[in-house]
């Protein structure tokens, strides 16, 4: 058994990604992990690496509450307490986009199935939901392209 160290706080999100999800030309790695942290790091792990450390994101200023891959294993989709959404672009290692349209934490992402046909600058390719009880539709982007107020009280 082997002990991975990084993270300084506890962690408090995972996201694995799945042989189908790295199918399509992005990571070709089913054995790849995103943990996020009260550390406000996002870490990218392969276990099977010499250094199993891939890529250390820094840039939330509280912590990480979601993650979600995305566009292949090509894009890893992150959410904080600091109300923000930012997408990081795991090929390059940095962040692509940061979005901060919610007014509480951002405590799930997830992805929007669309053709390839309907994927158009308005189509919505990711929702955040957040503790402001909003949801926000994203495209490929960053751009929020819809939003509901979802629950009261």
């Amino acid at each position: 058994m082997r002990i991975l160290k990084g993270h300084e706080g506890s962690i408090t999100v995972m996201e694995g990604i799945s042989a189908s999800d790295s199918s399509s030309g992005g990571l070709q790695s089913n054995t790849l992990v995103a943990t996020g942290s009260k550390d406000q790091t996002i870490r990218i792990w392969d276990h099977r690496a010499k250094k199993a450390q891939s890529f250390l994101f820094r840039g939330h200023s509280d912590t990480i509450l979601s993650l979600r891959w995305a566009e292949a294993g090509r894009v890893l989709l992150s959410g904080s307490k600091d109300k923000s959404f930012r997408i990081w672009d795991t090929r390059a290692g940095r962040m692509r986009s940061c979005v901060e349209k919610h007014f509480g934490a951002v405590t799930s992402i997830r992805g929007v199935h669309a053709s390839t046909s309907s994927k158009s600058r308005d189509s919505a390719a990711y929702i955040t939901t957040g503790r402001d009880s909003m949801l926000h539709f994203w495209n490929m982007e960053g751009e929020c392209v819809g939003s509901i107020t979802a629950h009261r009280g």
